[in-house]
């Protein structure tokens, strides 16, 4: 659609009222719930990935501890291996197994010494210069057959751990088995911990034995986490360091019935590898979320500036009929109602212009009227309005004679309102020759009958006979169509 360039200004988007309207509608409808739903689907997708990291977390510290508990349990087979030197009758045996195996050994243990029942000590494997206290509970615990797994601080350095085992036949001798465990053993080797997690193992009374943590270690917020759930064995928290958030599970790792311990393992990861995944998701759902936040935008702009160009149009047209210009059509091709308001207002318009017209013909001939113009130009002016009022290509105006015929007595005029013809060229009776009424004619039937005669096809119409218009037809060469007579009656005159 064609339209005039001023209706298509695009500052008229920014005065209009209603576009502004319009706009923000749009904007309340569309981009706000659109805004809601990207923040709804954005938390949903980080909730999720940080749930699958925190699962991660567990099974992981799950999987450590499994390894931890796995490697204490290798240590006390071997320790039974050393031990059984001693069911065989004495030290010396003792000692010559344990440099009979002593590589073996010394993967897994630091030192080893035998505490005799005098109170001595003999090193085995390494130097155990001091060896720890035990207390009477951890004695008796010993003296059943059992392996102790014990930690003690070390002034300066890591919680050593230590394996105290009673060996031999008779458990209630004074002598044990005494073997501190080595860190590179028990927290080492490959697959041990993750690339992207940091770990640390606590002992019962949540002394440090191992961190992978580089400074701050998060012990306040992982006891502020037990203390909320101290019942359960598993749990996860969150804690911050600096910019950085992070993500730690804990799990207990049960030694209580083999070992007379339980330690806690406790394994974290940072925020920022566990939203790695959506880093570029991040962006592309930000980047489609603008995108679709400049569609829907240009959309409603572009959308709400065509429904502009109708009412501009509209506007435009009613200022002309407001200075009395009812020539002026609006030309609206929208397929829509404003196409259909756009068909009603030049409807209105025409019939203005129309009415207007008439009023103006009657005008004129009532000023004829009062200043007693002759017949011809009274005649005239009736026969412009008739043809005015009618809209028809032609009008011609016959008068009754004398002698009961009809004669074209005036004026014929054609589609543009020119006189074709003047005189009484052709002359239709009322009567024959023998009285009887001429009901073959159309005109005669209208004045005899004293009704309006609309005929919309004359070469279809079998009652009435039309070749005299026919014949006038072709004298000043035109073609009539339609016709409509409508008898003007004078009271004064009867048939």
């Amino acid at each position: 659609m064609n339209q005039p360039k001023s209706f298509i200004d695009k500052s008229a988007f920014f005065r209009s009222k209603v576009a502004r309207r319009i706009f923000f509608l749009f904007i309340l409808c569309a981009l706000v719930p659109l805004s809601v739903l990207a923040y709804y689907a954005f938390n949903q997708v980080t909730d999720n990935l940080y749930s699958q990291a925190n699962r991660q977390l567990h099974q992981a510290s799950k999987a450590s501890g499994m390894t931890v508990y796995e490697r204490l349990l290798f240590l006390e087979n071997e320790l039974d291996t050393i031990s059984s030197g001693l069911k065989k009758g004495s030290e010396d045996v003792l000692a010559h197994s344990v440099q009979i195996h002593s590589d073996r050994f010394r993967g897994g243990f630091k030192s080893l010494a035998l505490a005799m029942e005098t109170g001595g000590t003999i090193n085995l494997l390494g130097n155990m210069p001091v060896l720890p206290a035990l207390s009477n509970d951890e004695q008796q615990y010993v003296r059943s057959g059992k392996t102790l797994v014990i930690t003690r601080p070390v002034p300066g350095s890591r919680t050593s751990v230590y394996m105290v085992k009673a060996p031999g036949r008779t458990l209630s001798s004074g002598k044990l088995l005494f073997c501190e465990l080595s860190p590179e053993y028990l927290w080492g080797g490959e697959g041990f911990l993750s690339p992207v997690t940091e770990l640390m193992v606590l002992d019962q009374s949540h002394s440090l034995l191992f961190s992978s943590f580089s400074e701050y270690l998060p012990l306040h917020e992982m006891k502020s986490a037990m203390g909320r759930n101290p019942s359960a064995a598993t749990g996860s928290f969150t804690w911050t360091y600096g910019n950085d958030s992070y993500l730690a599970s804990y799990w207990t790792i049960f030694m209580l019935p083999r070992f007379h311990a339980n330690w806690l393992l406790v394994q974290s990861q940072s925020s920022a590898e566990i939203l790695a995944p959506i880093i570029n998701f991040r962006k592309f759902f930000l980047l489609a979320v603008l995108l679709t936040f400049f569609i829907v935008i240009l959309l409603s702009v572009r959308q709400i500036r065509k429904s502009l160009i109708p009412i501009g149009l509209l506007r435009e047209a009613t200022k002309k009929i407001a200075a009395k210009n009812f020539t002026s059509r609006v030309a609206i091709e929208t397929n829509d109602e404003f196409e259909e308001l756009g068909a009603s207002f030049n409807e209105m318009a025409m019939n203005l212009e129309t009415h207007l017209q008439t009023m103006g013909l009657l005008n004129r001939i009532g000023v004829a009227l009062s200043e007693e113009k002759n017949n011809e130009q009274l005649l005239e002016l009736i026969l412009i309005a008739a043809k005015t009022i009618t809209n028809a290509d032609g009008c011609a105006l016959y008068t009754l004679t004398n002698d009961k015929q009809l004669r074209l007595s005036l004026i014929h005029l054609d589609s543009l309102g020119v006189v074709t013809n003047k005189g009484g060229n052709m002359v239709i009776p009322l009567f024959d020759d023998e009285g009887k009424p001429n009901t073959m004619s159309a005109i005669a039937f209208s004045t005899l009958k004293d009704v309006t005669v609309n005929i919309p096809d004359i070469y279809q119409a079998g009652n009435f006979d039309f070749s005299p218009h026919r014949e006038f037809d072709r004298a000043i060469g035109y073609r009539s169509h339609s016709f409509l007579s409508v008898p003007v009656k004078n009271p004064q005159v009867q048939l």
